[in-house]
C-alpha cells in the first residue's frame, strides 16, 4: 500500500522530480551506488554531487567525478550523533539540495536520517529501499521515529539529551527534541512575606494549578530529566498536586525531582511523604544564620521551627535509611545578612545540609536598593571568598554566584540555552521559556506542549537569543546567566 507520507516508484527506477543543484549521497557500498550515480548523473547534469562514504569503499567511487569525497569513519554506517557538531556544521555550510540516502536491504533508521537532515538543514531526504525509492517528508520520519522511540522507553530520556545538545549547538529554531528541564508553578500563593519578593508588585493573581493543566503536560515527563514542581509560591500549600507530580515522576527511575520551600508546613505527615515519595532534593531557604536577621527578611517564618523541620527530615530519613532527598539551602545575599554567610556554613554542617545556593538581591522597590551588593562590591567579593575556603574546611558544597569583576558569563561561555532545554509551566496554563522572562509563549487551555514548544513564539525567541540581538530581559538577567557586573541586573525597579 502507498504511505500517504512518502512518494514511493518501483521497479528500481529512480525517479526525482526538482531542479536540484547539490546533492549529498551516503551510502556504505554496493552495485546500487554505483547505479545511483549514473542515474544523477544523467538526470540532472548541471547538478555538484558529493559523497558522503565510510573509509574502507573510497575506492568504489574514483571512476566518478564529485565535486568532493567526504570521509567520515570507519563504521559501515554512518551516525550523526557519533558524528558531533562540529562535523555537521561543516556540511551544513554545504547547502545541500537534496539528500540521497543509499541503503540497498538494509534496514533504514529513521532516527539517524531525520536528525541528519534536519541538523544540516534539510527537511526533506530520499532514500533507497528494495530496489525502491522513497522522498520522506518531515511529519513521516517524525512519525516513524516516535512509534521507535515509544517500544524502547529506556532510551528516549538519553536520545532527547543527544539530540538537544545538537540543536542547542547548532541553534535550531524548530526542535526535534522536546524539554529536558520543566517547572510546574504548581501554585504561586504563600503564606510568609518576605521583604525582597516581588509578588506584590503590579497585578499578581494567585491561583493553583488545575488537573486539565498537568494532564496536558503529561507528555513531557518521558523526556525529562528534571522535573521541578515549584515556582513563584510554596508548593507545599498545593500538596494535593504536588505528591501527583512525585507519584507520576516516579514512572521515570532517571527523573530528577527538586522542589523549593519555605520549611515552614513540613510537618510530620508531609515530611514523611516527601522522604518516601523518592524526591531527589530540598531546597530550603534560609536568608540568615541568626534567629533576628531570618525573621527580619523572611517575615512571618519562625527560624526555630524551621530548623526542628530540617531535623525532621534528618530523623526520618535516617530511620527509613534513605539517602535522598539531599537538603540544600537557598540563600538571598544582601547588605543585612552578608556577613552571617560564614555562620550559615557552620550552622549547615549540624543540620547535615549537602549544600549552600548563593544568588544575589535582586531590588525591586527604592525602599531596598540599598540592601544590594551592586553598591558592596569590595564586601561581597571578601566574604564570597572567605566562604569559599571555608566551605572546603567543611566539606560543603558551597555555589556562589559570580564574583564582582568576574567575565560576562554569557560572553564566556556563549547564549542561555534555557530555549531549547527549559519550560516553565504556570499555575494557569500560561507557557513561559524561564522563570526570569515574563513573555508567554502559549497557553495549555487552548494548545497542546508541542504546538507551544515549537511556535512561532518559541521559535522566534530562540533566533533572537542565538544572535547578538539579545532581547532587553535577557541583557538584564538576574538568573543563572547575570552579567554581574551590570547594575541593572541588580536592581529591577
Amino acid at each position: 500500500m502507498k504511505s500517504p507520507y512518502a512518494q514511493t516508484v518501483r521497479n528500481g527506477t529512480i525517479r526525482l522530480e526538482g531542479n536540484y543543484k547539490r546533492i549529498l549521497i551516503l551510502r556504505s557500498s554496493g552495485d546500487l551506488f554505483k547505479r545511483a550515480i549514473r542515474f544523477i548523473k544523467e538526470r540532472f547534469s548541471d547538478a555538484s554531487l558529493y559523497a558522503l562514504i565510510p573509509e574502507e569503499v573510497k575506492d568504489q567511487v574514483l571512476d566518478f567525478e564529485f565535486e568532493e569525497v567526504i570521509i567520515y569513519n570507519k563504521a559501515k554506517r554512518f551516525n550523526v550523533i557519533k558524528a558531533g557538531y562540529r562535523f555537521i556544521r561543516s556540511l551544513r555550510k554545504r547547502r545541500f539540495d537534496l539528500i540521497l540516502i543509499l541503503y540497498g536491504g538494509e534496514e533504514l533508521n529513521y532516527l539517524n536520517v531525520m536528525l541528519f537532515a534536519w541538523l544540516i538543514g534539510k527537511r526533506k531526504v530520499a532514500y533507497t529501499f528494495e530496489n525502491r525509492v522513497f522522498v520522506l517528508t518531515h511529519g513521516y520520519l517524525i512519525k516513524r521515529i516516535i512509534k521507535r522511540l515509544i517500544s524502547r522507553k529506556s532510551r528516549i530520556l538519553s536520545m532527547n539529551k543527544r539530540i538537544n545538545r545538537l540543536e542547542f549547538q547548532s541553534k535550531r529554531h524548530r526542535l526535534f527534541s522536546m524539554p529536558k528541564v520543566a517547572f510546574f508553578e504548581i501554585t504561586n500563593r504563600c503564606n510568609i512575606r518576605c521583604v525582597m519578593c516581588g509578588r506584590e508588585l503590579g497585578n499578581f493573581q494567585s491561583g493553583d494549578m488545575s488537573p486539565l493543566i498537568l494532564r496536558k503536560c503529561k507528555p513531557l515527563f518521558p523526556f525529562l530529566e528534571i522535573a521541578i514542581p515549584t515556582g513563584w509560591g510554596e508548593p507545599l500549600l498545593a500538596k494535593d498536586m504536588l505528591f501527583e507530580i512525585l507519584d507520576l515522576a516516579k514512572e521515570y527511575p532517571r527523573l530528577k525531582t527538586n522542589i523549593t520551600t519555605n520549611g515552614t508546613l513540613l510537618n510530620d505527615d508531609i515530611t514523611e511523604r516527601l522522604v518516601q515519595s523518592r524526591l531527589t532534593s530540598i531546597t530550603i531557604s534560609f536568608d540568615g544564620a541568626t534567629k533576628e536577621t531570618f525573621e527580619e527578611i523572611r517575615a512571618g517564618a519562625d527560624y526555630d521551627r524551621i530548623i526542628e523541620n530540617i531535623k525532621r527530615i534528618n530523623k526520618i530519613k535516617e530511620l527509613r535509611k534513605l539517602s535522598n532527598p539531599t537538603l540544600n539551602l537557598e540563600f538571598v545575599a544582601m547588605r543585612k545578612n552578608i556577613e552571617e554567610l560564614p555562620s550559615l556554613l557552620e550552622l549547615a554542617r549540624m543540620l547535615d545540609i549537602s549544600s549552600i545556593i548563593v544568588v544575589y538581591l535582586v531590588v525591586h522597590t527604592e525602599r531596598l536598593k540599598h540592601q544590594s551588593l551592586y553598591y558592596y562590591q569590595e564586601l561581597s567579593n571578601r566574604i564570597f571568598e572567605e566562604s569559599k575556603r571555608k566551605a572546603q574546611e567543611l566539606g560543603i558544597n558551597l555555589n556562589l554566584p559570580d564574583f564582582f569583576g568576574s567575565k560576562d558569563r554569557i560572553k564566556e561561555k556563549g547564549q542561555c540555552s534555557a530555549p531549547w532545554t527549559t519550560i516553565y509551566i504556570r499555575w494557569n496554563g500560561e507557557v513561559l521559556p524561564c522563570c526570569f522572562m515574563p513573555r508567554v509563549m502559549g497557553d495549555l487551555k487552548t494548545q497542546n506542549i508541542q504546538e507551544i514548544w515549537n511556535g512561532e513564539k518559541y521559535r522566534s525567541l530562540r533566533k533572537e537569543i542565538g544572535s547578538k540581538d539579545l532581547p532587553e530581559r535577557c541583557r538584564n538577567c538576574y538568573g543563572s546567566e547575570m552579567d554581574v557586573n551590570r547594575e541593572r541586573s541588580h536592581i529591577q525597579v
